[in-house]
């Protein structure tokens, strides 16, 4: 009986030793170096890469070891919303036990809000704020969009790096620092060398000077650095969509060029119905940006074609139409999805494994995955490409975070991923001289000068020009970067939480002939609950949770509604065929 019993708990026994004995040993955090704690969204083989070359660096300029502790909270939007939490847990702690004041609402929404004005009677706890040395226990936020970073630079939770000013600290170091203090003459001059007389710092001129300066303050409407100092780019993003060959074929594409599919609006394709995977924008800032760079498109597009029309159209008038047209787009993309996922990297994934026929991703990601695909196949079965005149060029940034515990060791960060040295680890082949040890990382460096000839014969992607791609293509921040939250809420509801209602209708309008066929059913399907005069209240709505939560749910309502009316007048039209 015993042995029977035993027998039978086994494979249980089995199950949960394998994992235990076959998993990788974890790396232990190296208490005797100095350490450094850095929150980002970036993947492992990144943060990997970027941790032994900033420790070669930090050691050959201080004779010291350093030790990174990485924070991984999940994407942009998930870590946005955890910095903004601990600061107000820690800011409340200060407010309530330091200065003995009654925490309310009212200081809550006020102490980061970059809105408030002097004359506010809640001003004063913004103030403290920002006068403050009020931190979470992390030195950097490391990766991420410019826009989630610019948010945390205006609400005070980013300081200046010193990167703009060739007398700080940044290059000279702070004598009265930890770290200053802790270093020989030696690595004083190594670590700080000063300039000559009269002379800028020589990483300071590297950057800055000359007629066409490395570092690109702005191009192509996009914000590369901030002006204020906050945040500086790291590495260029772009974004656009990945293809299974393979399938695209076996779905009647013509694939002889590799890029059956050049524009955005190729993903509505009827053809790519249920064939396209689709990631949520609420949990990745970067599959927001891809939805905010179809709306762009479509909306320059629309807007130029109303205004070639010759007929004298109200700008109101204009606006509202191409806001309409440009998120009908976004439906009729979101209903052609497979399925919907929480990852924007499992798109890419599945595109090259055939589980679905394209999807779309930020550049990286679609370039390392093909590559990693043709390796291993040993052909061409997965592209990225870029939409002509279809993407902006943004950045992913680094900022030192208030109170950070180690600004010092902070800044030498950020210049080490400035440096020539950091910049040309972002596409470098694995391998090369100055490349990464063991994973291709497939991004693109910020500075001009890592784009010579003779640096495009060591890296993964010789033929990227992403100043060409920025001069191609003019972001109208003023028309959706203001709503990139509101664009990632509304898209979520509208596509993802309406998802089965959203599909429905257009499966029945496609079963109808088509939009052409039915067009009262089209235009019930591209409804929307306000009109693009009306998004600066709608975006106000979602400032709070409560009223949010308002907002989303009658959002929700209305949409069922009017993809249940589209599918209803879709089946009536195709009945009386």
């Amino acid at each position: 009986m015993l042995k029977r019993l035993a027998w039978s708990f086994l494979p249980l026994v089995v199950i949960i030793a394998l994992p235990l004995i076959f998993r990788k040993p974890s790396e232990k955090i190296d208490l005797s170096a100095d350490q450094l704690v850095i929150v980002s969204p970036h993947n492992e083989a990144i943060r990997y890469e970027f941790e032994q070359g900033f420790r070669e660096y930090y050691h050959r300029l201080t004779g010291r070891k350093v030790s990174i502790d990485w924070r991984a909270t999940g994407g942009t939007s998930e870590i946005a919303r955890y910095v903004s939490s601990a600061f107000e847990a820690n800011f409340r702690d200060y407010w309530i036990n330091e200065l003995k004041r009654e925490w309310n609402d009212d200081v809550a929404r006020a102490f980061m809000n970059r809105r408030i004005k002097p004359d506010d009677k809640n001003y004063e706890a913004r103030k403290i704020f920002l006068e403050s040395d009020i931190g979470i226990g992390i030195d950097l936020f490391f990766g991420g969009g410019q826009y989630d970073l610019n948010k945390q630079a205006q609400a005070g939770t980013l300081l200046a790096i010193g990167a703009a000013d060739p007398k700080s600290t940044f290059y000279l170091g702070n004598q009265k620092g930890e770290l200053f203090a802790a270093l020989d003459e030696e690595a004083r001059k190594r670590t700080y060398p000063m300039p000559e007389p009269g002379k800028n710092p020589a990483l300071y001129d590297e950057l800055f000077g000359g007629d066409q300066p490395n570092l690109v303050q702005a191009m192509g409407g996009e914000t590369w650095y901030d002006k204020e100092d906050r945040y500086y780019g790291i590495c260029f993003s772009s974004f656009g969509i990945c293809v299974n060959l393979d399938r695209m074929e076996k779905l009647g594409y013509d694939v002889s060029s590799g890029y059956p599919l050049k524009a955005w609006k190729d993903l509505a394709d009827p053809r790519l119905f249920r064939q396209i995977g689709i990631a949520d924008p609420s949990k990745s800032g970067s599959i927001n940006k891809c939805f905010e760079m179809i709306i762009q498109r479509q909306m320059q597009d629309t807007y130029a074609r109303l205004k070639g029309e010759g007929e004298a159209l109200d700008e109101a008038v204009i606006m509202d139409t191409a806001w309409l047209e440009a998120l009908s787009l976004v439906k009729r993309v979101g209903a052609n999805a497979l399925y919907l996922t929480l990852s924007a990297s499992k798109v890419p994934v599945d595109t090259a494994s055939g589980q679905i026929a394209a999807g779309m991703c930020i550049d990286f990601y679609g370039r390392s995955q093909a590559d990693w695909e043709e390796a291993h196949v040993g052909r061409r079965t997965m592209t990225y490409y870029t939409p002509d005149a279809g993407s902006s060029v943004s950045v992913d940034p680094v900022g030192i975070f208030r109170g950070s515990p180690n600004p010092e060791r902070a800044r030498l960060f950020v210049r080490y991923l400035l440096s020539r040295e950091g910049q040309l680890l972002w596409n470098r082949r694995v391998g090369v001289e100055g490349g990464p040890r063991k994973y291709g990382l497939h991004r693109l460096p910020v500075r001009r000068d890592c784009y010579s000839a003779e640096d495009r014969k060591l890296m993964s992607a010789p033929e990227a020009d992403p100043f060409g791609l920025a001069g191609v293509f003019t972001y109208r921040g003023d028309w959706t970067g203001r709503y990139f939250d509101l664009i990632r809420t509304l898209t979520r509801v509208m596509v993802i939480d309406c998802q089965n209602e959203l599909q429905s209708s257009w499966k029945a309008i496609l079963n109808a002939g088509g939009p052409e066929a039915v067009p009262e059913a089209y235009q019930e399907f591209c409804r929307l609950p306000f009109e693009y005069a009306e998004a600066p209240e709608a975006a106000k709505s979602l400032a709070s949770p409560e009223s949010a939560t308002v907002t989303t749910r009658n959002w929700a309502i209305f949409f069922r509604k009017s993809y249940g009316r589209a599918a209803e007048l879709a089946r009536q039209g195709n009945s009386r065929k």
